[in-house]
Formats: structure tokens, C-alpha cells, sequence
């Protein structure tokens, strides 16, 4: 664990600077990814790192997009659905959230109430972003918490917005 967390410490001293263009939903991404860590982990080193730069609460206290999900799924309760029989996951009455469908290795999320949500919060903390980073997100999430590895992400409710 200490020479992960010596190696992301070089990566990141190496490659980033505390700066207000700093997108930490990127270096997460990017942490995650090369260094095969959880979400949870990689957080951890990024703030171990964060907080030997600076004392900035932006930096700091900053929400990243998966916990944003963990707070979605945690509202949503666990039901198959009543057409299909599939594992979904929803929210009230029966708003679909999250529906899982294991024989095409698919990942249907709400456009409305996750996609365009981890969207607009990229959009709030500037830079670049694209459609492949906010799949990336959704995807990265679902894997470690719902254990579910190799799925396609599909947008639900998506077709009365772009019509």
C-alpha cells in the first residue's frame, strides 16, 4: 500500500498542478484506471497528495462524481421489472434508475437523474469533458458497486429530450 501510494504520488506530482484548472474528476479517472485502484482508494491518495499542496476546502472537501452516484443509489430499492423481469433499481413509486440486463451485458441508467447529472457536474467544474468521460463514470461505478464487469451503458428517457 505504501509503494502505491509512493508511485501515485510521483504520477500525480509528475503530471498535475494544484491550480484552480485542476479537474479532479480527471486525475480520479486517470488513478483509477492506471494504477487498477477502487474509487475509494484512489480518492484517498488524491487527497494525501492534495493536502501536502495546499489547504484549498475547494480541493479538499470537492465531491466526486461517484459519490454523487453512491447518494442516487442509496435512495433507490431493489425490484425486477414488472415487464421484462430484469434487476432495477428505482426510486419512489417506480421511477427506473438503474436497470441491469445480464444476457446483453447492458447498464441502462436514467438520462434525466444520473447521466445528465454526472454531465452537468462536469460541466459546472470546467474543462473538457466527453461523452465517453461521463460513460466512464457511470460504468467505473457500477462495476465496483454493483459488481457487474464488461457492460455497455444505455441511457434510459432519453428520447423525449431529443425530440
Amino acid at each position: 500500500m505504501i509503494r502505491i501510494r509512493q508511485e501515485v504520488q510521483r504520477y500525480l506530482d509528475k503530471h498535475f498542478i494544484v491550480s484552480e484548472e485542476l479537474l479532479l474528476w480527471k486525475v480520479h479517472l486517470d488513478i483509477c484506471l492506471l494504477f487498477n485502484l477502487t474509487l475509494d482508494a484512489a480518492k484517498s491518495h488524491i487527497i494525501s497528495w492534495l493536502s501536502s499542496k495546499t489547504e484549498d476546502s475547494k480541493f479538499l472537501k470537492y465531491e466526486y462524481p461517484y459519490e454523487i452516484l453512491n447518494n442516487i443509489f442509496i435512495k433507490c430499492r431493489s425490484v425486477r421489472d414488472s415487464e421484462d423481469g430484469l434487476p432495477t433499481y428505482v426510486i419512489g413509486g417506480d421511477l427506473k434508475i438503474f436497470k441491469i440486463d445480464p444476457y446483453c451485458k447492458l447498464l441502462h441508467v436514467d438520462y434525466t437523474d444520473v447521466w445528465a447529472k454526472i454531465s452537468d457536474i462536469l460541466r459546472e467544474v470546467g474543462g473538457d469533458f466527453t461523452i465517453f468521460d461521463v460513460d466512464t463514470i457511470i460504468v467505473s461505478w457500477a462495476e465496483e458497486k454493483l459488481k457487474i464487469f464488461g457492460y455497455e451503458l444505455r441511457l434510459m428517457n432519453y428520447a423525449k429530450f431529443i425530440s
